[in-house]
Formats: C-alpha cells, sequence, structure tokens
C-alpha cells in the first residue's frame, strides 16, 4: 500500500479513529520510553514491500531509532528483513549484511507476505528461511 511509504509504521490498527486503540498504543509508548537506557536492545523491523519505497529514508529513521535507544552504556542494534520476489525456487534465499550500522536480511522470496491466506501472510511458507535469520541473529 502507498501508506507503506510515507514513514515508519508500528500498527496496523487505525489509531485516529479508535480511542480505546489510542489508549492502548500511548500505552504501549510511554512504557517503551520508560526503557530507553536502561537495557540493551534488539528492534526488528519489517519494511514491507513497496515498489516506491525510499530505502535510504528508511535507513535514516531507523539510525534515529538506534541512536534514541541506545543511551549511555546501553546499546540497540536494529535489524531490518525486506522481502524481494523471485521467480524460481532455486533463487529462494536470505541475505545479510550490515548497512550504515543496521543489520540488514533482504528475503528473497516466491510470494509476498500479505492477502488472505494465513501460510503467505505470517510468511509461513518461508519459515526454513526465517530460521536462517534467527540463528544469524543469536550471534550479533
Amino acid at each position: 500500500h502507498q501508506l507503506h511509504v510515507n514513514g515508519m509504521e508500528f500498527t496496523h490498527h487505525d489509531v485516529i479513529k479508535s480511542e480505546k486503540l489510542r489508549e492502548t498504543f500511548r500505552t504501549r509508548v510511554v512504557k517503551l520510553r520508560k526503557y530507553i537506557g536502561r537495557k540493551n536492545y534488539i528492534i526488528l523491523y519489517h519494511n514491507r514491500y513497496h515498489p516506491n519505497n525510499n530505502f535510504e529514508r528508511l535507513i535514516t529513521d531507523l539510525l534515529e531509532l538506534k541512536a534514541l535507544y541506545s543511551k549511555g552504556n546501553r546499546n540497540a542494534e536494529v535489524v531490518l528483513y525486506t522481502q524481494e520476489l523471485v521467480n524460481r525456487d532455486s533463487e529462494r534465499v536470505v541475505n545479510y549484511k550490515k548497512y550504515k550500522n543496521i543489520h540488514w536480511f533482504n528475503f528473497k522470496t516466491l510470494k509476498l507476505w500479505e492477502g488472505e491466506e494465513d501460510d503467505i501472510l505470517w510468511a509461513r511458507c518461508d519459515d526454513d528461511l526465517i530460521g536462517k535469520m534467527i540463528v544469524k541473529m543469536k550471534s550479533l
């Protein structure tokens, strides 16, 4: 959706229209802010695919988030994962690199993680690749 290129999205719920959801979200934000500088974090961020994504803007935003949670002797690591479509099963892979101090996993998959079919929406069809990411994350 075009909204995915407008910046970082931390909820898929409409917190503007629903006072109850807005209050729940506000409570979560207050709780997260209390922990700034108190512990080390790994922040996991899934960037939804859109042909107009501005990757450099995303990296800038993630670096800002990393700096916010890296205070004193506490450090935050940001793990970004993205998706790219491929045509053949032999091309399916998850690639890792550190880009501008952000850990980046790029999944090359046969299907976008979206839609009505739960195995695709929740990426169960790519559990093998996600498992490889988790193994690598444990060594960060």
